[in-house]
């Protein structure tokens, strides 16, 4: 049966994409502003990262017009998940996220870029 369970404080952003973390109860929240948030759901609180409360900024996605509108794991690299968009997909390491320095903002490179569609 389904029950509530957990409510996610106000996000500075709206959500455009959430996962959770295979095999853990860490939600995985991405925002329209390109943001990347963290909700322990069995805990019931936000997980603090280097940008804690505003989420933490991906830096490569500057410039990119598209939110991103989804987020996958591969079952053979559980912590890097693939925040993907209609016209990109970006590979991104969350564990180093999650325990990198304070005021630290998430640099990675492209793992696939589509090509900008025609007008």
């Amino acid at each position: 049966a389904l029950a509530f369970h957990a409510s996610m404080p106000p996000l500075p952003s709206p959500p455009t994409a959430i996962a959770f973390l295979p095999g853990t109860s860490l939600l995985v929240v991405a925002t329209v502003d390109k943001r990347l948030l963290f909700f322990d759901a069995d805990a019931g609180r936000t997980v603090h990262t280097p940008a804690a409360g505003g989420g933490l900024p991906i830096l490569a996605l500057r410039g990119k017009p598209e939110p991103i509108l989804r987020i996958a794991f591969d079952p053979a690299s559980p912590g890097a998940a693939l925040l993907c968009a209609q016209t990109w997909a970006l590979r991104i390491d969350l564990g180093s996220l999650l325990i990198s320095r304070p005021g630290a903002a998430a640099h990675v490179k492209p793992a696939v870029s589509l090509p900008e569609a025609a007008a």
